[in-house]
């Protein structure tokens, strides 16, 4: 299932967002709400973007992507044309880049949804990262990875069959993923074949690299496990939050971890919210 919250960093200072089922977003600082809920009308929030001048792109259960600042001020919402809008990405010029529930992606130019790129695929884009700054890859909900490299000229490759519920930029042009099976995914495309490795956690669901190239994974069952390389560091962290369903990292190096509602560390007070954020502090 997708994430009805998502957790992103936003600008100076450690600042947070949060969307929710019922369209309603809210910034933080320091794990405090900033101003009052900021209310959409788009309906169910499934994915958020950060943009470098503060501002944070929501994509919608609607197919509509919109535009917003802390302020609460708002551009007009654009339709995608992908049905659902599942993923957000942004390349390093600045291009918008949205995975749809319809299987395309398609980049955005000066706010203007263009021709998809890459194949159609047969099911939602489950997860959507840049790679290498200009290049993307995507996971496909029924099975399917797709590494997209912008060229000139373009290139696209595919892998069938694998389903990745997660993806993230690693080091040296690397790209991470998560499995539905608890595995940890990499590939560096096209120096090295893919690789799998187990994480030893209950059906990952959340992985980081963070600032200092260290990676995180997040469990079904709550933990959180640091990683040397391929190798697990031995103590790894119970957050007692339930399931960890996302990771995120502030500028202050704390990691920014949502969890189920069983979480009683921080209340997000939006309505509809299926997962509570908590904050853990870089030692």
């Amino acid at each position: 299932s997708f994430h009805p919250v998502k957790i992103i960093t936003t600008g100076e200072g450690g600042m947070a967002v949060t969307g929710a089922l019922d369209g309603s977003l809210l910034w933080w600082r320091d794990g405090r709400p900033l101003g009052p809920i900021r209310r959409s009308k788009l309906g169910a929030i499934w994915a958020l973007q950060p943009l470098k001048d503060g501002s944070v792109l929501v994509g919608a259960d609607n197919g509509m992507v919109q535009r917003w600042w802390p302020s609460g001020a708002a551009e007009a919402a654009i339709p995608s044309g992908q049905g659902s809008v599942r993923c957000l990405a942004v390349l390093d010029d600045g291009t918008w880049v949205s995975g749809g529930e319809d299987g395309t992606v398609r980049l955005w130019r000066k706010g203007i949804p263009q021709a998809p790129i890459g194949p159609r695929a047969f099911g939602s884009i489950a997860a959507l990262s840049t790679w290498g700054g200009r290049n993307l890859a995507w996971s496909v909900d029924g099975g399917g990875m797709v590494l997209w490299r912008a060229g000139p000229p373009q290139r696209v490759f595919q892998i069938r069959g694998k389903i990745l519920r997660a993806l993230q930029p690693g080091e040296a042009g690397t790209i991470l993923g998560l499995d539905n099976q608890g595995y940890i995914f990499g590939w560096h495309w096209p120096k090295a074949p893919p690789w799998l490795q187990d994480s030893g956690q209950t059906s990952v669901r959340a992985l980081l690299v963070t600032e200092n190239g260290v990676l995180v994974t997040g469990g079904w069952d709550g933990t959180l496990r640091q990683w040397d390389g391929l190798q697990p560091l031995p103590n790894s962290l119970q957050t007692n939050q339930g399931p960890v369903r996302i990771l995120q990292q502030l500028q202050n190096g704390s990691l920014l971890v949502g969890g189920d509602r069983k979480s009683t560390r921080l209340n997000s007070s939006h309505a509809n919210i299926s997962y509570a954020v908590f904050c853990l502090k870089k030692k």
